[in-house]
């Protein structure tokens, strides 16, 4: 039963498969992890049949799944949903299965920092519209047979245009991205990942009753990207007081998107933090890393807050520890991995 459940739930085999597989084993003349099988086949068809009837438009979804198992949404012609007028999609699961890539173009390439660049990339209009939860991610290829890069997408998921905007360290490796002109051939996978799961901010069932009317934001180096794409998204919106965004950052020299942040207030309900730990002479504002800044500034109503973190590892779990010592649903404390 546990190795049925995680291996068609983890997507690493076709349920049918293990079906098929199961027939081989009998116990006592019966076979009863067959008709196991069988009845988790047709439940998990039936599901994803509800999975993506309910979601239309999911053209090119790859979500990443434990141990290499890949789910992959492709076409199924002949079928269109009414409502939207997109293809109807089926689901196939499989072992660490093919991510296709298709051109694109860059548009712009500027700096954004020491060592940052802000890239721009024209994308098929399918591919902007299956970006639709921020904190979402592709990969991009410099041709055919190189090894791609993962990038999460910086701007806000929406359907006015069809270009991707990224926040890119410069590294020994990523020169034809970091140095790529305006014009230049790329390849790119579909949207991957799932991204915030923004949703849990809003919903109160699974909290006590407690609604999330304190929100935070906490980014290290270039996890800003993702955190953008969340605020420029609405995420701080609606709110009675403005949400919190903290930023760790090396010194000014290293910080992205400066020119945002009163927009970012203005607009989008969110004041930003900055947490500079190797701070220049003339800088005024906090230091230190993120993690020490929150904990001494501590956590406002924590069971009415909701957090998106976005940083290494280790940036992601001294954050998280303290959220939660403070009292705050770790349902709310959300990753885009």
């Amino acid at each position: 039963k546990l190795g049925l459940r995680h291996l068609v739930a983890g997507g690493l085999v076709d349920a049918r498969i293990f079906c098929t597989a199961s027939m081989s084993r009998t116990v006592g003349g019966m076979k009863p992890l067959a008709q196991a099988a069988a009845l988790v086949a047709a439940l998990v068809v039936a599901a994803t049949d509800a999975l993506v009837v309910g979601r239309p438009g999911l053209h090119h979804l790859q979500r990443s799944r434990p141990f290499g198992g890949v789910v992959t949404l492709q076409p199924l012609p002949g079928c269109a949903d009414p409502r939207r007028r997109r293809d109807v999609t089926c689901v196939r699961m499989g072992w660490g299965g093919d991510v296709s890539f298709a051109p694109v173009e860059v548009l712009s390439n500027e700096p954004a920092g020491t060592g940052l660049r802000a890239v721009a990339i024209s994308v098929s209009p399918a591919t902007a519209a299956a970006f639709e939860t921020p904190g979402q991610f592709v990969q991009i290829r410099p041709g055919e047979g190189a090894k791609p890069g993962f990038y999460a997408i910086a701007s806000p998921p929406r359907n006015d245009t069809a270009v991707f905007e990224f926040l890119v360290k410069q590294t020994d490796t990523n020169a034809w991205l970091t140095e790529a002109k305006a014009g230049a051939p790329l390849e790119m996978s579909g949207v991957a990942g799932n991204g915030f799961d923004v949703d849990k901010l809003e919903g109160l069932t699974l909290f006590d009753g407690f609604q999330c009317m304190n929100r935070i934001f906490l980014a290290q180096g270039t996890g800003i990207a993702p955190i953008r794409s969340a605020i420029e998204h609405g995420v701080g919106l609606g709110l009675p007081k403005p949400a919190t965004l903290y930023y760790g950052v090396r010194d000014d020299e290293h910080k992205a998107y400066a020119d945002k942040f009163d927009e970012w207030l203005s607009e989008y309900n969110v004041e930003v933090i900055e947490c500079q730990s190797q701070p220049l002479p003339g800088y005024t504002g906090l230091t230190g890393y993120v993690q020490d800044v929150l904990k001494a500034r501590g956590v406002a109503v924590p069971r009415n807050t909701g957090a998106c973190l976005c940083g290494n590892k280790d940036f992601f779990m001294a954050n998280k520890d303290i959220l939660l010592e403070a009292g705050v649903f770790e349902g709310r404390i959300l990753s885009n991995f």
